[in-house]
């Protein structure tokens, strides 16, 4: 089945359909109780019985925009009133199938934002919508106060500009594929978000001389050993991982002095580190391998004075990849910062929730919930630390404990500290 059509997009009602949603009650909660299975970027939802069989309006508008369930012009239009499904149908979003209605587009409900996409089944310019790497990526990259200006390069259906739009004054989305801007342009019509626009463009191109205080980005970074690639969404060269280190290399020029750049990519072991004079990287990677042989990897990039640079690594287990979020990774810059010029006057505490416990000889320390570090075993030397942080231990030991997320530093300063050496 082809792609359907983007020509007439710009028609589209835009906030009208989304407040009709949101009148019939169609939240996340609504969906949750209405559907039987998790997203899925290359299926519909599928509706529960009692949805199959309900002939309200919130139902109907539910089998026919989320479930793509082919019906009745005469039922869509009861849901929705002649004007609005006139509209609809206008601009491409419902299509005719007899005396039936289908909708063509992947649709959902995304942190209160309601997201079309293309169903990713095959073709080669198919834009991709919000999945879960999507969720990571913003996590770990949407500011914690409000910024002024803000880039989602390789936006997609724009999922990641659109949520940025929240903290920041004015949000740029780039893309090469014309189909991309077209989507993303009419979800945020359909958002009534307004401070935002969409450019096409390869890379950087469409933003050139411009600088951001937050990039992010989710290049495609599948392998494509044949070098042919089938879905572009997917393949970011013939190892994968070329077009991300192309956008971590030209990234520092599109940043404000303060500002940090965010991508999430899947590295292949042979590549080297992003290291430079004057810049901080900080790179995380799950502890679990991909199909392909790779590893899903979280870089953050800032600029910092001459002297002052640094890379760090940080190894996640799988089961805490999506707990990074971007206070941690504020954290984790601010121990790196420290760890570059110790200071012996300052203090740590332990990390908030880590628990310690004792497994037959062995000490083990587990994160709280919604933290990146995992269940972790300790040492003797390790477990003195947790138990008083500021009591005189070994810098190596201590900055061991700071770079495993175990403390962090308090802020306050300790009372007659020794002064400690690197």
């Amino acid at each position: 089945m082809p792609l359907p059509g983007v020509s007439n997009l710009e028609k589209s009602p835009g906030p009208a359909l989304a407040s009709r949603w949101r009148a019939c009650g169609i939240d996340r909660a609504f969906l949750r109780r209405m559907t039987e299975h998790p997203d899925n970027l290359r299926r519909p939802l599928t509706p529960a019985r009692e949805a199959q069989f309900r002939d309200d309006a919130a139902a109907v508008l539910l089998r026919l925009f989320f479930c793509a369930i082919p019906t009745p012009a005469w039922e869509a239009e009861a849901a929705m009133g002649a004007e609005l499904l006139g509209a609809v149908r206008e601009c491409g979003l419902l299509l005719s199938d007899g005396d039936r209605l289908t909708a063509p587009f992947h649709l959902r409900l995304i942190r209160g934002l309601y997201l079309f996409s293309d169903y990713l089944n095959g073709h080669s310019e198919a834009v991709m919508g919000a999945g879960e790497t999507t969720a990571i990526l913003y996590q770990a990259g949407c500011p914690t106060h409000a910024v002024q200006r803000a880039l989602d390069l390789g936006c997609g259906a724009g999922t990641l500009a659109l949520l940025l739009s929240r903290t920041a004054a004015h949000v740029v989305g780039t893309d090469i594929n014309p189909r991309a801007v077209a989507l993303a342009k009419l979800n945020a019509s359909l958002n009534g978000i307004a401070n935002i626009e969409f450019r096409r463009g390869d890379g950087f191109a469409p933003a050139r001389g411009e600088r951001f205080d937050v990039i992010l980005s989710q290049p495609p970074y599948y392998p494509n050993p044949q070098g042919e690639s089938i879905e572009t969404y997917l393949h970011g060269g013939v190892r994968g991982d070329e077009l991300a280190w192309r956008i971590a290399t030209e990234a520092p020029s599109y940043l404000t002095p303060a500002g940090k750049a965010v991508i999430f990519a899947s590295w292949t072991s042979g590549r080297p580190p992003i290291h430079t004079p004057d810049l901080k990287v900080l790179e995380l990677s799950a502890n679990r391998r991909e199909l392909h042989g790779t590893r899903q990897g979280i870089t953050v990039l800032a600029h910092t004075p001459a002297g002052e640079a640094w890379h760090a690594e940080r190894e996640v287990s799988a089961d805490r990849w999506g707990e990074i979020t971007r206070a941690a990774i504020e954290e984790i810059f601010a121990v790196e910062d420290y760890l570059l010029q110790p200071n012996g006057g300052m203090a740590f505490e332990v990390s908030e929730g880590l628990t310690v416990l004792k497994e037959g000889t062995q000490t083990v320390v587990q994160g709280a919930p919604g933290s990146w570090v995992g269940t972790l075993p300790v040492d003797e030397a390790t477990r003195a630390i947790l138990e008083s942080p500021n009591a005189g231990h070994p810098p190596h030991a201590v900055h061991a404990a700071l770079r495993r997320g175990l403390l962090k530093l308090s802020g306050k300063p300790r009372v007659n500290a020794p002064s400690q050496s690197r």
